[in-house]
Order: C-alpha cells, then structure tokens, then sequence
C-alpha cells in the first residue's frame, strides 16, 4: 500500500512554495558538471528516495533523461512517506540524450531560439497530452510494477513569454487524471520552464506545482523559475 501510494504521489507531481537560502551541487550533462543551487530545506530525490526518482524519471518521454528532482524535506519525510501528495514546489532538471554529448556554441543556441520559440508555442497541448498518456502509463506501470493510467487533458497551446538572456521561458496549464491500482486522482498541473544554455549544455529547468482549490498557479511557479535561473547563470559560466 505504501509503495502503491508513493507511485501516485509521482505520477501527479504534486507542489507548493519554495525556500530562499542554498546549496549548490554538481550536476552531470553529458561529461559537464553543471552547478546547481538547492534552496534550503529541498534534497535532491536521487539520492534521498531512489525509488521515488525512478518512477518519476519513467513519466518522461524516452528522448528526455531526467537529471535531478528537488523536494522538500518535509514533502519526503510526511507527505511520501504517508502516501499523500507533495505539499511544496518541485524543481526538474531534463536533458534531450540526443544532445547531451554536444557543445553548443553561442550563435548556434541563438540562432536556434527563434525557432524553438516557434516551435514550442505553436504545440497543441491536446494532441500532445493524448500522445504522452499511453506511453508514459506503460513506462510508469513497468517501473513500478503497479499498474498506473494516466488522462492528460491539455487544452490551449504552451505560453512563451521570454528569450531574455537567450534563455526561453515558457509555462503551460493541463488537468492531469491519474489511476493507481484503482486509486483516482484529478489536480491542475502548473509549469514553468526555461531552456538554457550553459558551458555549452542545453537542459530545461521546470518548476511544477500542481492545484485542486481553483487558485492560478502560473505567477508562482514562474517567479521560481526566475530565481533558479538567475543563479544557474550566476554559478557556471556563460560560455
């Protein structure tokens, strides 16, 4: 049951509000070690709750390797451990494998933001959510071992609202249904995102958090963002 539990908890991605004081920690891309700030009170879930990580690394589509998930203590310690859904802001950070080993340039990524941004904003969300849910059902059901269904309802298409610092930022809304072992979940999941590059990696920082009051989620989840973004830049070097 508890394991049951712990797999929905990482198949809705449930958050809240984050911590301002840190850490920093090495992250891997590709043979790049990216430092990274941890706000104070978050853990990194790899190596604090291995299993958690995993099951949330099999939500991401194949192409996307998923290199760190930030949670509370208290998310770990209370609201995991009693198979209830996460309480704060949740932190991931997300590479393409295809690019990982690459060093991108400088004009290269600005050359490409433009049509990144095209691209990504031009995404139907609907057709995207309705293409993720099988096969992400199928990867979570496989590591879990516990059968999981999942009814991403997107509607509307992504909101790119900046390519300032040749970082592109964007946030999306979708109502998320999920079903473990017969256990039904609805929220609203709320996510900012900004692709970036640094040392010559690109990789996606998204902040999440997930809504069942009725309360807009977007500004909150955004000005996460910005402060993870500003010290990523802040850490590492911009060429």
């Amino acid at each position: 049951m508890r394991f049951r539990n712990l797999i929905l908890v990482a198949c809705l991605l449930v958050a809240a509000t984050a911590a301002r004081a840190e850490q920093v920690v090495p992250l891997a891309i590709g043979s790049t070690q990216i430092q990274f700030p941890v706000p104070d009170a978050y853990l990194l879930a790899s190596k604090e709750s291995p299993r958690f990580f995993e099951v949330s690394a099999s939500a991401l589509s194949p192409e996307l390797r998923l290199v760190e998930t930030l949670v509370t203590h208290r998310d770990l310690q209370e609201q995991v451990a009693r198979g209830q859904p996460l309480n704060e802001v949740y932190v991931q950070v997300q590479t393409m494998r295809s690019l990982e080993q690459t060093i991108v340039g400088v004009q290269e990524w600005r050359d490409a933001l433009p049509g990144l941004a095209q691209q990504i904003g031009g995404i139907d969300l609907g057709t995207m959510g309705n293409a993720l849910e099988g096969g992400t059902s199928e990867r979570m059901t496989r590591s879990s071992g516990t059968q999981v269904e999942l009814d991403i309802q997107g509607t509307g298409k992504p909101t790119v609202y900046s390519r300032a610092d040749d970082v592109l930022r964007y946030s999306m809304v979708m109502p998320i249904r999920g079903s473990v072992a017969g256990e039904e979940r609805e929220v609203m999941y709320y996510c900012a995102a900004a692709m970036l590059r640094v040392e010559g990696k690109v990789f996606t920082i998204n902040v999440g958090q997930v809504d069942q009051t009725g309360s807009d989620r977007t500004a909150a989840v955004r000005e996460m963002l910005e402060r993870l973004v500003t010290r990523v830049r802040e850490l590492n070097k911009a060429s």
